[in-house]
């Protein structure tokens, strides 16, 4: 939900909360934000507080699932929640990983491929927030072997 329609909706959880009540708020912008809510959904149908077709439980994953494929730190029109990130050259086994921010795709980045922070670092972050992943893989060509990422969805 949007700042000004949880302000103006009287049955909103904002709405409902006693003045004395403490609340949490979570910006999407926040790459951590969509996985706090799924985990917070996932918990209220566990203990039993709702179930797994409720309105509450239904829009906060649509709220993550919206979040992570809108979400300009991991590129334009996503369709997934997941990034798989694979790396393959000097072994005989490419090494892989399924992330879900671009500071785990920076952290794969630097284990698996550069070794270290730098321009070089900076300029595939930049080539990662600008691809559009309706053309498909993000990937780069190196001397032996190629990194490569993919936008998939995870159950």
């Amino acid at each position: 939900m949007k700042k000004c329609d949880e302000l103006s909706n009287l049955k909103s959880c904002l709405s409902k909360a006693r003045n004395d009540e403490r609340i949490f708020v979570l910006l999407e912008r926040d790459e951590a934000a969509p996985a706090a809510v799924e985990a917070w959904a996932t918990e209220r149908v566990r203990i039993g507080k709702s179930r797994e077709d409720d309105q509450e439980i239904t829009e906060a994953k649509n709220w993550a699932h919206e979040v992570r494929r809108d979400n300009p730190r991991l590129g334009r029109n996503r369709s997934g929640n997941a990034i798989l990130c694979r790396a393959s050259g000097e072994t005989d086994s490419p090494s892989a990983a399924i992330v879900r921010t671009s500071s785990e795709i920076r952290s794969f980045f630097i284990h698996e491929w550069l070794g270290g922070e730098g321009s070089e670092l900076d300029d595939a972050m930049a080539r990662l927030e600008e691809h559009d992943w309706e053309n498909g893989l993000l990937d780069w060509e190196l001397e032996m072997g190629s990194v490569t990422l993919e936008d998939v969805y995870l159950p």
